[in-house]
């Protein structure tokens, strides 16, 4: 079992229609190569975890790369792991808020990039397997 972490940011304005095609065709995609996952979105970014064969995640994180409707992508963490998070979802999502992390992690941060620059691959886990909306 391998995982990566890695965050993006949208390189236009998504609308409801654009997130809808995304998740579509991330989750088709991973359930082909039996990849894993949780994707986040948050005010115009994405933090993803993707988890599978090593192959398969590193395959689907290159066309992950190649995707015009991203930009500024960076890997926060990958390597081995001992079991699957997610193994009921080809892709589980979630659109949360600023706010959101915020009453989780019981601080405030000014910013979602704010946010990023300081998290680490554990903050970001915690984040990603957590329902801050429920």
């Amino acid at each position: 079992m391998y995982y990566l972490i890695y965050f993006a940011y949208e390189s236009f304005p998504f609308k409801k229609e654009d997130l809808e095609d995304l998740l579509k065709q991330a989750r088709e995609k991973n359930a082909n190569h039996q990849v894993t996952g949780k994707l986040l979105y948050v005010e115009g970014t994405f933090i993803q975890l993707l988890e599978g064969n090593e192959q398969a995640v590193k395959s689907i994180f290159s066309d992950i790369e190649r995707d015009k409707r991203i930009i500024a992508l960076k890997v926060v963490a990958e390597g081995p792991a001992m079991a699957r998070h997610f193994p009921d979802w080809s892709m589980a999502y979630e659109k949360i808020s600023l706010a959101d992390i915020n009453q989780l992690e019981q601080c405030e941060h000014e910013g979602v990039k704010d946010y990023l620059t300081n998290a680490t691959p554990f903050r970001l886990i915690k984040l990603i397997a957590s329902n801050p909306l429920l």
